[in-house]
């Protein structure tokens, strides 16, 4: 055996060169017989280097490479990963969100159901609060509240539970027609209104050029005047103006020589004239029974309108006196 006490001061022999050559070239000989074998995930041993990162083998040995190509996939897959869960967080606040949203909207169609007299819960099912909504008569009116009885409720397009304001004016009545307009009140009647009628509402029954209620009257006025003179003596003429022309003129009286007196010879007579444009001696009209009786207008001009009329007695073949002279004339 080699010698293993050496020191600084040793001499090196012949003898310990030799030993320790004997003993390198056991170790030498010892070393070629020694069998290492493969390692495996329960013994140690030799391992073979790989490249592979998706290897399933437990016998084999990553390579720097592999695990660096091993590093840079869990590098991407991290970052994916990273980017999932922020999309998945994004969508859970985003569900969280829709959730709230949904359990205030199914609180307000609760609330709109009970409003309108249906039993309702957020614990429904919105499979039942749908079905619940459907069965629900959906007003498609236009009336507004001035259509609508006041006090009484409706329900139109745009809303419910609205309040009618017509006011009710109660029973309808009668009006019967005057001189100045009348007017009934806007709002709603329990019963109809009549409005009287008459049946002398007629044309014949209006004066011309009145217009009542739409008929035009056709009615010519009758006008009609009397004067009274107590006499007419022979010679004296009297003359009578009127308001309107005539179209018929009458005058009556009693000729006679005493008005105190009765006489065989006394007579009562009358004249009627009309306007017939008779004209003689420039008077319209005359009358030749005793006591000469004119009536009409002296000095007569067709193109004139006949506004008065013109009495008086010539003296004739008596001196006799027309008492009691009664003047009428008609329009």
């Amino acid at each position: 055996m080699a010698r293993t006490d050496w020191s600084l001061n040793g001499t090196v022999q012949p003898q310990d060169m030799n030993a320790i050559g004997e003993e390198i070239n056991q170790l030498r000989e010892d070393v070629d017989h020694i069998e290492i074998p493969s390692a495996s995930v329960t013994e140690a041993g030799i391992v073979k280097l790989s490249n592979a990162t998706n290897s399933t083998s437990e016998t084999l040995a990553a390579t720097p490479r592999a695990v660096n190509s091993a590093y840079d996939a869990a590098t991407a897959a991290q970052t994916t990963a990273n980017a999932a869960n922020t999309a998945a967080a994004t969508a859970q606040a985003r569900a969280d969100s829709a959730f709230q949203l949904g359990n205030e909207r199914k609180a307000e169609v609760v609330a709109a159901l009970v409003a309108k007299g249906i039993s309702a819960s957020t614990s429904e099912s919105w499979d039942s609060l749908i079905a619940k909504l459907n069965s629900i008569v959906k007003a498609t009116g236009n009336a507004v509240t001035a259509d609508v009885l006041s006090g009484r409720t409706f329900s139109n397009a745009g809303a419910n539970n609205l309040i009618g304001s017509m006011p009710n004016r109660g029973s309808g009545g009668t009006v019967t027609p005057g001189t100045t307009n009348q007017t009934k009140a806007a709002g709603y009647y329990s019963s109809a209104i009549t409005i009287l009628g008459d049946s002398d509402l007629d044309s014949n029954n209006i004066r011309s050029e009145v217009d009542i209620f739409g008929v035009l009257g056709a009615l010519e006025p009758k006008l009609y005047y009397e004067y009274t003179v107590n006499r007419i003596n022979p010679s004296v003429s009297s003359t009578l103006e009127l308001p309107f022309t005539p179209k018929i003129a009458m005058i009556t009286g009693t000729y006679k020589s005493n008005p105190l007196e009765n006489s065989p010879t006394d007579l009562d007579y009358g004249i009627c004239y009309l306007l017939s444009h008779t004209i003689y001696n420039n008077y319209l009209w005359q009358y030749t029974v005793p006591g000469n009786l004119y009536i009409g207008k002296e000095n007569y001009n067709r193109d004139e309108p006949l506004n008065g009329l013109l009495l008086y007695r010539h003296v004739g073949n008596s001196s006799k006196t027309i008492y009691n002279v009664v003047v009428r004339a008609w329009g």
